[in-house]
């Protein structure tokens, strides 16, 4: 049987077609190019990111995590899991001397009113400083102000999350 000539032809019209193609074809590639392509880009980014953020934003943000992953590369954090333990006790060191900054300046506050007030005009009680309980933290705003009472039975009191 002789071949068919047909699957040649197609292949010749397609090598003539391909250098005219190939002169209208760009290295930019993107949606972008199409018509409202901005537009699209950005719906994708909130379909895909369930964000409303800009793209520009997601740039950004993508930035951050890879210098963030090279610090945890160039430490030799084992895992993720490593890194978010270090953090959490160091924010929970944190939340201790922070505390404990409040207590001092209180206890400052208390020794040195003296000076500046006379003794008719200073609390009868002390102000007491306290961390919030843990199972209040998460819905609580950070820090509460309770006043003395008037009568001086209860003390004043802050108390921080």
């Amino acid at each position: 049987m002789k071949p068919s000539p047909y699957p040649t032809l197609a292949y010749d019209r397609l090598l003539n077609i391909l250098p005219q193609d190939l002169s209208n074809a760009t290295t930019d590639h993107g949606v972008w190019k199409l018509p409202n392509g901005d537009k699209y880009y950005k719906l994708c980014l909130e379909y895909h990111t369930t964000t409303n953020m800009s793209p520009d934003e997601v740039y950004e943000r993508g930035k951050k995590h890879i210098f963030l992953n090279s610090i945890l590369n160039e430490k030799q954090v084992e895992s993720w899991h490593d890194f978010q333990t270090s953090i959490t006790n160091f924010e929970n060191d944190s939340e201790q001397k922070f505390l404990m900054i409040i207590v001092k300046s209180c206890e400052n506050i208390d020794n040195e009113i003296d000076k500046y007030f006379l003794s008719v005009c200073r609390p009868a009680t002390k102000c007491i400083v306290e961390r919030m309980p843990q199972l209040k933290e998460a819905t609580a705003v950070a820090v509460h102000y309770f006043p003395a009472t008037f009568y001086g039975k209860t003390p004043e009191k802050k108390v921080f999350k």
